[in-house]
Formats: C-alpha cells, sequence, structure tokens
C-alpha cells in the first residue's frame, strides 16, 4: 500500500542553527511490480499525488497479473517530440518551433533523458539550478522549463499520458518592472489647465490668454 506525504528536511545555517523544513510538493511511496519501493515527486497538492499513486498502484497490479500494461514510462522522448512538432508546425510560426525545439533539445541533453521515465521533475529542478548558477534570468530560466511542459500539456491532452509531471515544478518568480516618464515643465504642453505656469505680464493662464483671443476674432466676425 502506497502513500502520499511532504518531505522533511533539515540543514544548518551558517550560524549554527539548525532549521527543519518541509517540502511545498507532495511526493508518492509505492512498491513497484519487482518489489522495489518508488519515491518520487506527484503534484503540488494532494489531490494530484493521490491521482499519480491510484496510477502508479494500477499499473503495478495489471503487471503482477500479467495483464497488458501500456509503458508509459518507456515512451522515448525523441518519438514524443516528433509527434509534437508535427501537430504544431501547422499552427505556429517556423521561428518559435525552431526555438522550442533547441530549448528541448538542451533540456534532454542536459537531464540525460532518453525516456519519459527519464524526463523527471528531480532532474528538472537540478537543470534549472544550474541555469540559475549561470546567472540567467529567471525569465529566461522558465522558458526552459515551459518547453517541456507544453510539450507534455499536448501529451495530455492528445491522452498520451495521464498526466504532467511537471504540473509540480515550480517556476522562479518574476519582477514586473515599470519604467515611469519624468513630468515636464513646460508651459507649452500643460496650456489646456487652468493651473498652467505663469510668467510676468501673460494672462492669468496662456490657455485662458487663447480663449480671449478667440473671442475677439468671434466678436469682430459677429460685427
Amino acid at each position: 500500500m502506497g502513500r502520499v506525504f511532504k518531505p522533511r528536511y533539515r540543514y544548518t545555517k551558517t550560524d549554527g542553527t539548525l532549521v527543519d523544513k518541509q517540502t511545498s510538493a507532495w511526493y508518492v511511496e509505492y512498491s513497484d511490480a519487482t518489489g522495489r519501493t518508488v519515491r518520487r515527486k506527484a503534484g503540488l497538492s494532494r489531490e494530484q499525488a493521490q491521482d499519480a499513486l491510484r496510477k502508479a498502484e494500477s499499473d503495478v497490479l495489471a503487471e503482477k497479473n500479467g495483464l497488458p500494461v501500456q509503458r508509459i514510462r518507456d515512451i522515448a522522448l525523441s518519438d514524443l517530440a516528433k509527434q509534437f512538432f508535427t501537430h504544431l508546425k501547422p499552427r505556429t510560426s517556423h521561428d518559435y518551433v525552431t526555438t522550442l525545439k533547441q530549448r528541448l533539445d538542451d533540456v534532454f541533453k542536459s537531464t540525460r533523458a532518453v525516456y519519459l521515465r527519464d524526463l523527471t521533475p528531480d532532474a528538472m529542478d537540478r537543470f534549472l539550478a544550474k541555469l540559475d548558477d549561470a546567472n540567467l534570468a529567471p525569465r529566461t530560466v522558465n522558458y526552459y522549463l515551459q518547453a517541456p511542459k507544453t510539450m507534455l500539456n499536448w501529451a495530455v491532452r492528445a491522452r498520451l499520458i495521464p498526466y504532467n509531471p511537471f504540473d509540480c515544478v515550480t517556476p522562479r518568480p518574476v519582477t514586473e518592472r515599470h519604467m515611469r516618464r519624468a513630468l515636464t515643465e513646460d508651459p507649452g504642453r500643460c496650456a489646456w489647465r487652468s493651473d498652467a505656469p505663469q510668467t510676468e505680464g501673460q494672462p492669468e493662464s496662456f490657455a485662458q490668454g487663447r480663449h480671449v483671443q478667440a473671442g475677439r476674432h468671434t466678436s469682430r466676425f459677429a460685427s
């Protein structure tokens, strides 16, 4: 009988303080058909982890009973990517497909993933940590996470896999920056305002002066 849980871990700070923490992601633990204990990350919520555990135990039971089991974990990533890009090419631009393919190749190469079973959340977390250490911007790091997630989301919609294992991988937080323009004190740019800057010898406001001139022209034509 398997279980879902949140692992706890400890580490020592530089000042010698022992810190006890718990992961934000949920894990599953179960025994496969050979009796080997399997422990892996399964989701950001308890419900996701329970769904993953039910699927894993169902596959184990079917394998023990000699029933045919679709070995999703044995799907070759090259075959999956080929189907994905065949679906994608008529719907998106050539540049987008080329960029996405390059990022997927980088992920597969760095994580040494050949089959779907190799493309685990832990392997992806380690790859993203390397990008962090290389001082890449959080937005750029997230692009490398989004590439395999996009492919796996398509595989879920196509019913090739039951769920996206990368749903539990948290993207890097991105800080949005807003550029503010400096305010100008140019009287000509704020002539429409009643509180426009005044200079000696001018009417109460530049705008009102224009109104006065317009009134004189109107009176002349009226006469």
